[in-house]
C-alpha cells in the first residue's frame, strides 16, 4: 500500500505517507473538515489492541453505555 500511495498519489487522495506511516484522511459526521489518522500496520495491531485493552483507555461510545 505504501508503494501504491507513493507512486501514484492522484489515484490515492485520502491517503498520505510520512516517515514511514501511513495516514488516511477521514470525515466525521461531527465536522465538516477532515481528519488524518495515522493507521496501524499489520503486524502491530495485536499488540495495539492487547495494550489498549490493559490499559484505562475506553472508546467514546463505551461510555457514554455507563
Amino acid at each position: 500500500m505504501v508503494n501504491n500511495i507513493l507512486m501514484n498519489p492522484v489515484a490515492y487522495p485520502h491517503w498520505r505517507v510520512e516517515d514511514g506511516q501511513v495516514f488516511k484522511k477521514i470525515f466525521t459526521g461531527t465536522s465538516p473538515e477532515a481528519t488524518w489518522v495515522r493507521l496501524v500496520p499489520q503486524e502491530k495491531r495485536k499488540e495495539v489492541l492487547e495494550e489498549c485493552r490493559c490499559s484505562s483507555f475506553r472508546p467514546f461510545w463505551i461510555l457514554q453505555d455507563i
